[in-house]
Protein backbone atom coordinates (compact mmCIF):
# COMPACT_ATOMS: atom_id res chain seq x y z
CA UNK A 1 0.00 0.00 0.00
CA UNK A 2 1.27 3.46 -0.92
CA UNK A 3 1.89 5.87 1.92
CA UNK A 4 0.58 9.41 1.83
CA UNK A 5 4.19 10.62 1.45
CA UNK A 6 4.64 8.39 -1.63
CA UNK A 7 1.42 9.73 -3.16
CA UNK A 8 2.52 13.28 -2.44
CA UNK A 9 5.84 12.66 -4.17
CA UNK A 10 4.07 11.25 -7.23
CA UNK A 11 1.78 14.28 -7.43
CA UNK A 12 4.78 16.59 -7.17
CA UNK A 13 6.60 14.69 -9.88
CA UNK A 14 3.56 15.07 -12.13
CA UNK A 15 3.39 18.75 -11.20
CA UNK A 16 7.05 19.29 -12.12
CA UNK A 17 6.64 17.59 -15.49
CA UNK A 18 3.55 19.66 -16.26
CA UNK A 19 5.35 22.84 -15.29
CA UNK A 20 8.12 21.98 -17.76
CA UNK A 21 5.53 21.57 -20.51
CA UNK A 22 4.00 24.93 -19.55
CA UNK A 23 7.43 26.52 -19.92
CA UNK A 24 7.95 25.02 -23.36
CA UNK A 25 4.51 26.15 -24.52
CA UNK A 26 5.20 29.66 -23.24
CA UNK A 27 8.50 29.85 -25.13
CA UNK A 28 6.71 28.67 -28.28
CA UNK A 29 4.13 31.45 -27.94
CA UNK A 30 1.23 29.17 -27.03
CA UNK A 31 0.12 31.37 -24.16
CA UNK A 32 -3.35 29.96 -23.50
CA UNK A 33 -2.00 26.41 -23.46
CA UNK A 34 0.86 27.49 -21.22
CA UNK A 35 -1.63 28.96 -18.74
CA UNK A 36 -3.63 25.73 -18.79
CA UNK A 37 -0.56 23.58 -18.11
CA UNK A 38 0.66 25.96 -15.38
CA UNK A 39 -2.77 25.69 -13.76
CA UNK A 40 -2.55 21.90 -13.80
CA UNK A 41 0.94 22.03 -12.30
CA UNK A 42 -0.51 23.99 -9.38
CA UNK A 43 -3.52 21.67 -9.23
CA UNK A 44 -1.28 18.57 -9.03
CA UNK A 45 0.91 20.08 -6.34
CA UNK A 46 -2.17 20.86 -4.28
CA UNK A 47 -3.27 17.25 -4.75
CA UNK A 48 0.13 16.24 -3.35
CA UNK A 49 -0.37 18.47 -0.34
CA UNK A 50 -3.82 17.06 0.24
CA UNK A 51 -2.61 13.47 -0.21
CA UNK A 52 -0.14 13.95 2.62
CA UNK A 53 -2.84 15.27 4.93
CA UNK A 54 -5.66 12.98 3.73
CA UNK A 55 -7.84 15.84 2.53
CA UNK A 56 -10.40 14.72 -0.03
CA UNK A 57 -10.97 17.84 -2.13
CA UNK A 58 -10.67 17.29 -5.88
CA UNK A 59 -12.68 20.03 -7.58
CA UNK A 60 -11.11 23.47 -8.00
CA UNK A 61 -13.49 25.40 -5.76
CA UNK A 62 -13.44 22.80 -2.99
CA UNK A 63 -9.64 22.73 -3.23
CA UNK A 64 -9.46 26.49 -2.80
CA UNK A 65 -11.80 26.33 0.18
CA UNK A 66 -9.80 23.49 1.75
CA UNK A 67 -6.54 25.42 1.25
CA UNK A 68 -8.06 28.32 3.12
CA UNK A 69 -9.44 26.17 5.92
CA UNK A 70 -6.56 23.76 6.50
CA UNK A 71 -3.53 25.79 5.51
CA UNK A 72 -4.13 29.55 5.45
CA UNK A 73 -6.32 29.71 8.55
CA UNK A 74 -3.89 27.50 10.48
CA UNK A 75 -0.80 29.46 9.44
CA UNK A 76 0.67 26.64 7.32
CA UNK A 77 0.39 28.79 4.18
CA UNK A 78 0.70 32.52 3.72
CA UNK A 79 -2.48 34.19 2.41
CA UNK A 80 -0.55 35.66 -0.55
CA UNK A 81 -0.08 32.13 -1.97
CA UNK A 82 -3.77 31.38 -1.59
CA UNK A 83 -4.61 34.60 -3.42
CA UNK A 84 -2.11 33.76 -6.18
CA UNK A 85 -3.69 30.32 -6.60
CA UNK A 86 -7.09 32.00 -7.06
CA UNK A 87 -5.54 34.18 -9.79
CA UNK A 88 -4.03 31.19 -11.59
CA UNK A 89 -7.34 29.33 -11.42
CA UNK A 90 -9.19 32.40 -12.71
CA UNK A 91 -6.82 32.92 -15.66
CA UNK A 92 -7.20 29.27 -16.59
CA UNK A 93 -10.99 29.65 -16.59
CA UNK A 94 -10.70 32.67 -18.87
CA UNK A 95 -8.50 30.82 -21.35
CA UNK A 96 -10.53 27.65 -21.50
CA UNK A 97 -14.13 28.73 -21.10
CA UNK A 98 -14.44 32.21 -22.57
CA UNK A 99 -14.68 32.45 -26.33
CA UNK A 100 -13.14 35.91 -26.58
CA UNK A 101 -10.35 36.47 -24.13
CA UNK A 102 -7.70 39.13 -23.90
CA UNK A 103 -5.03 36.69 -22.69
CA UNK A 104 -1.56 37.76 -23.75
CA UNK A 105 2.10 37.05 -23.13
CA UNK A 106 2.06 38.99 -19.84
CA UNK A 107 -0.80 36.88 -18.47
CA UNK A 108 1.02 33.71 -19.45
CA UNK A 109 4.28 34.95 -17.94
CA UNK A 110 2.52 35.87 -14.68
CA UNK A 111 0.79 32.49 -14.54
CA UNK A 112 3.96 30.54 -15.26
CA UNK A 113 6.07 32.46 -12.74
CA UNK A 114 3.32 32.20 -10.13
CA UNK A 115 2.96 28.47 -10.74
CA UNK A 116 6.70 27.97 -10.15
CA UNK A 117 6.47 29.90 -6.87
CA UNK A 118 3.38 28.04 -5.67
CA UNK A 119 4.70 24.60 -6.57
CA UNK A 120 7.94 25.36 -4.72
CA UNK A 121 6.04 26.67 -1.70
CA UNK A 122 3.91 23.53 -1.59
CA UNK A 123 7.02 21.36 -2.01
CA UNK A 124 8.62 23.16 0.95
CA UNK A 125 5.45 22.66 2.99
CA UNK A 126 5.46 18.94 2.17
CA UNK A 127 9.13 18.62 3.11
CA UNK A 128 8.54 20.36 6.45
CA UNK A 129 5.62 18.08 7.25
CA UNK A 130 7.55 14.96 6.21
CA UNK A 131 10.43 15.98 8.47
CA UNK A 132 8.03 16.46 11.39
CA UNK A 133 6.58 13.00 10.76
CA UNK A 134 10.05 11.46 10.56
CA UNK A 135 11.14 13.09 13.85
CA UNK A 136 8.02 11.88 15.66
Amino acid sequence: MESSIDKSALWLKKSDATLQVASVLYRMGHYCDSISRAYYAVFYSIRGLFAQDDIGAYKPMTMLAALGKYYVNTGKMEPCYHKAIFQVFDLRLQTEYECISAIDMNDAKFTLETAFIIVNEIRNNLIKEAEKTTKS
